[in-house]
């Protein structure tokens, strides 16, 4: 056998990052807290950077993020080690369900419906799915049924804590009032949740209580101290519960002369420099060392520039973009994408998305990551008559606020409403939108009437 080699030459191309480059994109991505930390430990071990005084911005304290366009409020543990270790010795909420399945049957197929539903339970102990996006998204292979399932919730709904694998908090309340003993003041506060429920967050709610109920109101407020004993959470005390995430803003946007602008704050670029005593000692150093640690505090200090500037070139972009938004509230949010951003400051989508990803804005309206202005395109192929998926949730959380609760509106109603405004989406997809707003059927928020 005749063995024989060629040579080929071939030209490819291959993008290779500089560690500039490397360097700015892992600091672009950061959140501040990160940032911060990885600043004080390029201190620690570079003895050429020095701290900076900062001159002309205050930083802003750290606040609860108690404000978000759609999403819930933002989490995150306790770091506090007591804390940390009592939490290690409390059971977690999922693993406490699961542990009860073998307690509550021992029909195989009940326990397996029922470990499906405990995986399906939101970060609450709800089961906000409905039954057949559950059976929808399930592999074929499970052959999940209707019938048997909703059977395994009612079995899961006596589990405890009370109160799980309710939809919403209205009935999971319920769930908790049918277990305690059946006098005049539970007997008042299911009547209450039931069919008044909205009026639990109205002003003057006793009197009116007092008159929808019939009732005086020594039995309407032994009804509202029976209703405040319950838990709104049922997974509330178990491990894994977060607390409210408190985070510094990156940005500030404030009104100027009738236009909304952006200004970044301090911490948005730690301010460090080259120590110039040590500095001048390494240029007659004719040691590599020395200098490669200068080149190194050069290059931080150049990319927490280059990390502020677009940072901020970003979010003004964005403010720019969602002016409507910072007037009127988050019904008149526009559709956004990353590849808007990117083509306008011409630059990659990827540097948009690290720029927006878990950084925030404070604004007069609360506080808010840049990543929750982008939102696609909905019911419209003209952008300019189109209405954000965030708008349309905002539309329809406003419409049932409105509503008459004696006639809710349907979720066919609600379609019908965004199709006169020209968007024109589906009923499922209405259904989708409520669901994610936390909001309950049209059936579970009717309260009075026939």
């Amino acid at each position: 056998m005749k063995l024989s080699g060629n040579i080929i030459l071939e030209q490819t191309q291959q993008l290779q990052l500089t560690p500039q480059l490397r360097q700015l994109v892992m600091l672009l991505q950061l959140p501040s807290t990160d940032l911060e930390q990885l600043v004080n430990d390029a201190l620690q071990d570079n003895p050429l950077l020095e701290k900076a005084e900062s001159a002309d911005k205050e930083t802003l304290p750290l606040s609860p993020l108690t404000a978000s366009i759609t999403a819930s409020p933002y989490r995150h543990g306790d770091t506090d080690d007591d804390a940390l270790a009592a939490v290690a010795a409390e059971p977690d909420f999922y693993d406490y369900l699961h542990a009860q399945v073998c307690e509550m049957t021992d029909d195989p197929r009940q326990a397996q419906l029922l470990h499906i539903l405990i995986e399906s339970l939101n970060e609450h102990g709800y089961l906000s799915e409905s039954l057949d996006d559950i059976i929808e998204h399930a592999p074929l292979e499970w052959h999940l049924q209707q019938d048997e399932l909703a059977a395994a919730l009612k079995t899961l709904q006596g589990f405890d804590p009370a109160g799980v694998g309710a939809a919403d908090i209205r009935e999971s309340l319920l769930l908790q009032l049918q277990r305690l003993p059946n006098d005049i003041a539970v007997r008042r506060a299911r009547d209450i949740v039931r069919d008044h429920f909205p009026l639990l967050t109205q002003v003057n709610h006793l009197s009116k209580l007092k008159k929808a109920l019939s009732s005086n109101d020594h039995i309407i407020q032994a009804a509202l101290d029976t209703i405040q004993k319950l838990n709104p959470y049922p997974n509330s005390g178990f491990a894994g519960v977060e607390d409210t995430v408190y985070v510094r803003p990156d940005v500030r946007v404030y009104k100027e002369k009738g236009v909304w602008c952006v200004a970044g704050e301090a911490h948005l670029r730690p301010r460090v420099m080259i120590c110039e005593e040590y500095a001048a000692a390494v240029k007659a150093e004719a040691g590599s060392t020395w200098k490669k640690k200068l080149s190194e505090a050069k290059m931080l200090i150049n990319n927490l520039e280059l990390r502020e500037n677009t940072i901020l070139q970003v979010a003004r972009a964005i403010v720019a973009k969602q002016q409507d938004f910072f007037e009127f509230g988050s019904a008149a949010l526009n559709p956004l994408r990353l590849i808007d951003i990117a083509e306008e400051l011409d630059i990659h989508m990827s540097t948009v998305s690290r720029s927006v990803n878990q950084k925030y804005l404070t604004c007069p309206q609360g506080l808010f990551e840049l990543r929750l202005f982008f939102s696609n395109l909905v019911g419209h192929e003209d952008v300019e008559q189109g209405m954000s998926s965030t708008a349309i949730k905002a539309h329809i959380e406003e419409w049932i606020r409105g509503e008459d609760k004696t006639r809710p509106l349907s979720d066919e109603a609600l379609r019908q409403k965004l199709a006169a405004a020209d968007i024109d989406i589906a009923r499922r997809t209405v259904v989708k939108y409520r669901e994610e707003l936390n909001i309950p059927s049209s059936y579970r928020r009717k309260t009075g009437g026939k």
